[in-house]
């Protein structure tokens, strides 16, 4: 399991940024690894287009297990065409996979996997996650209108994979 702060300077350069990249801070919790282990430096990308019905949520969190042994955990949310009930599977499932040393993203080498798994966030979880949202502006309304820019770009990327499908009648 892991605990993450993610954080951006600007939420409109993040929306508009293809990338939506942000920064993260936290922990790793892995009695393999070692126990609570903290997080030196992560990335988080929020819904990168994969396809034109596809999308991923990407994690690159660098760490250390107890021994001091430099460690990647690289995973990925992946969100795409489904019916409308995977969304819920599609955004609360993180497939990860630990990489021996601090590996960025396109250096991985399949020597580098040190363990693989899938880990899952809970809906009493995720109803507590929803409630940490933060933003700041200059003034009250700014933040407030930052959280609102952020709610507005998060469910119109849900609604561009999953939104209803109507084919259009030809004429004849």
């Amino acid at each position: 399991m892991f605990r993450l702060t993610i954080a951006t300077e600007d939420v409109h350069q993040f929306i508009h940024d293809p990338n939506h990249f942000a920064t993260t801070w936290g922990w790793i919790k892995s009695d393999v690894l070692g126990g609570r282990l903290p997080v030196d430096y992560g990335t988080f990308n929020l819904f990168v287009v994969v396809g034109p019905e596809s999308r991923q949520m990407r994690y690159r969190l660098y760490f250390s297990d107890r021994s001091g042994h430099p460690l990647t955990l690289a995973g990925f949310k992946d969100v795409h065409r489904n019916r409308v009930t995977a969304l819920w599977p599609d955004t609360s499932t993180l497939y990860t996979r630990i990489l021996n040393g601090h590996v960025e993203e396109g250096h991985e080498d399949p020597a580098d996997l040190v363990g693989c798994g899938i880990l899952h966030i809970l809906p009493a979880d995720f109803a507590v996650q929803m409630t940490t949202f933060r933003a700041r502006g200059p003034d009250i309304c700014a933040g407030l209108e930052g959280l609102a820019a952020f709610g507005e770009f998060f469910g119109s990327q849900l609604w561009k994979v999953y939104r209803p499908r109507v084919s259009t009648p030809r004429c004849v």
